[in-house]
Parts: structure tokens; sequence; C-alpha cells
């Protein structure tokens, strides 16, 4: 009874959560659409406004309300997750949009996604008053609130560069995309798979490949991470092309009865993932990528494409571990 009344609650939370999401993100688009009409309507009431200037303040105003309009009819990924996992019931992983195809992209996390976001919606809302900055300071009319205005440009400019520094690894190392052998990931069986880099292949360079299954929770306001199972390797790298290096890995993963330390600590669930992650050189410079893969107990447990040599040499070199972040 206590677990259900623990399930029950924990349903109850969530349920809280998802309306909370729903609640935050309507407010947000209602301001964006208030923001604009406020504008749109205090440029109209300027007595010397020019008809051309009028216009350009009003298509500056017109993205935050083209945003806002777009959030009122925002559906959460969850709800969009449920949908496709009772489409496919067979087919778990498929609810997940970035594991619908064997092309899997780096797990970057909300943080860039936050700074990007934040960086288009924070120029975007004041670009009207960049526009009145610049035209202050052109006709030589400078007023005090221009000078205090000036602080909306600069921390623009910011986050544009804070969004750039998310954008940069990308262009050097390329998408990095994970093709994974087998697809999904068998749970008791393999996990293998190539990533190609954009990068001249360099026989003097290592590259860790760590293998684990997460689960994270919030405790005292901290994110905890616990490492149900992890393994690591050097992954075998190879040139492909004049101006591209391969890597290839491959682990093999316990059984989901091996994974289970008490009765009620079983691996699965929301907050439960596998991730695999690749990294060489210093953490500024360096190449590090973090995936989070489809592991799954699935009839098809053996790689079709790695080589039996290949698979032998990266078995021999990986270490199984077990610890906490």
């Amino acid at each position: 009874m206590k677990e259900e009344h623990g399930e029950d609650k924990g349903e109850a939370m969530s349920a809280h959560e998802a309306r909370m999401d729903k609640i935050a993100i309507r407010a947000t688009a209602w301001l964006f659409i208030l923001l604009s009409v406020v504008g749109i309507i205090a440029a109209a009431l300027e007595q010397e406004t020019h008809p051309a200037d009028f216009l350009i303040m009003a298509l500056l105003c017109a993205f935050p309300l083209i945003l806002g309009v777009i959030m009122l009819f925002y559906v959460p990924p969850d709800e969009r997750r449920e949908k496709r996992l009772q489409d496919d019931p067979h087919s778990p992983w498929r609810a997940n949009l970035a594991w619908r195809s064997n092309n899997l992209t780096p797990y970057s996390g909300k943080k860039p996604k936050l700074v990007i976001f934040t960086a288009v919606i924070w120029n975007m809302a004041f670009a009207v008053f960049y526009w009145m900055i610049w035209r202050d300071f052109s006709s030589g009319e400078v007023s005090s609130g221009t000078v205090q205005m000036l602080f909306l440009p600069v921390a623009g400019a910011v986050l544009l560069l804070w969004s750039l520094s998310f954008a940069l690894p990308r262009l050097r190392f390329g998408p990095a995309l994970l093709e994974m052998d087998p697809f999904p990931g068998a749970l008791g069986g393999h996990v293998g798979g190539s990533i190609v880099l954009n990068r001249r292949y360099d026989p003097q360079q290592r590259y860790s490949a760590s293998l684990a299954l997460i689960e994270w929770s919030i405790y005292g306001g901290e994110i905890r991470r616990l490492h149900f199972w992890e393994a690591v390797q050097t992954a075998h790298a190879e040139a492909d092309g004049k101006k591209r290096t391969r890597l290839v890995f491959h682990f093999e993963t316990p059984l989901k009865s091996e994974l289970i330390r008490e009765p009620d600590e079983i691996p699965e669930g929301p907050h439960c993932y596998w991730q695999l992650h690749i990294k060489s050189g210093s953490p500024f410079f360096g190449f590090s990528r973090r995936y989070r893969i489809p592991v799954y107990e699935v009839r098809e447990k053996q790689s079709r494409h790695l080589p039996e040599k290949l698979i032998a040499k990266l078995r021999q070199n990986t270490e199984v571990i077990t610890e906490e972040e």
C-alpha cells in the first residue's frame, strides 16, 4: 500500500509540474504579445514618428508577437512523446524523436539551448530599443534615458557571444553523429557504433570512451547521479578519407537482472538513461561529446558490421567500474 501511495504521489507531482509548465509557457506567450502590442501603440502615438520609422518599429515588434502566438499553440514534449509511444508500443525508443533514426546527435543538455533561446528572445524583444538608441546617437540627441538603455544591447551582445561559444566546437569537429551497431543497443548484449569527426587522423591521438547507466535525482537542492554500471575503454581510431577520423567503440552490457542491486532499485524509468561519453585532449580545446543512447531488451543482441577482430581488441581494453558521482 505504501508503494502504491508513493507512486500515486509521484504521478500527482508530475501532473502538477506539467500544469505549471503550461501556465508558465502561456504566461510568457501573453507577455510577448503584450510587449509587441504596446510597442506598436507607442510608435503610433508618437507624433513626430515618420511613416517609414513607424513601419520599421512595427516590423520589429512583430517578432515577439509571432513568437507569442507560436508559444500559445505549443505542445509540451512529454505529451508528444506519450502519443508516439501509444502509436508504436513495441518500439518504445521511437517515442524519442532523437532515436527515430540511427544517426544520433550529441546531447548538450538544456544550458546551450537555454542560452541560445534567451539570446534570440532578448535581441528580438528589445530590437526596437536598439533602433531607438541608434537613432538618438546618429541624430546627436542623446538623453539620459538613451544612456540608461545602453545595457540592453550590451547584454544582447554578451548573450550572442555566449551562444557562439557553444557553436564553435561543432564548427571544429563537425556534427559528430553517432551510428549505432546494433540499433538500439542490446541490454545483455552489444552496444557499439562509430563516430566520424571532421579532423585529420592523428595516430598519436587517443580517444577515451565510456558507457554508463545513470540515474539522477535531486537531493538537498543538488542534482546527484548514481552510476548503476559503467565501463571505459580506448576507442579505436582510423582514417576516414584524407580529412576525417572515424572512431569505433564496442561494449557488452549486463543483463537487466544483474543491474538490480536491491528489490526497490530497478534501473529504469524517466530518471534513468544510458550515456556514451567520448573525449580526447584538454577539457577546453579537446574533443568531448556525450550521447544519450537507446539500450533495451531486444532480440538482436549482436553487432552486424563491426569486425570480430576489432570487437576482440576493444573487449581486451575495456574496464568495468561502478561509482557515484
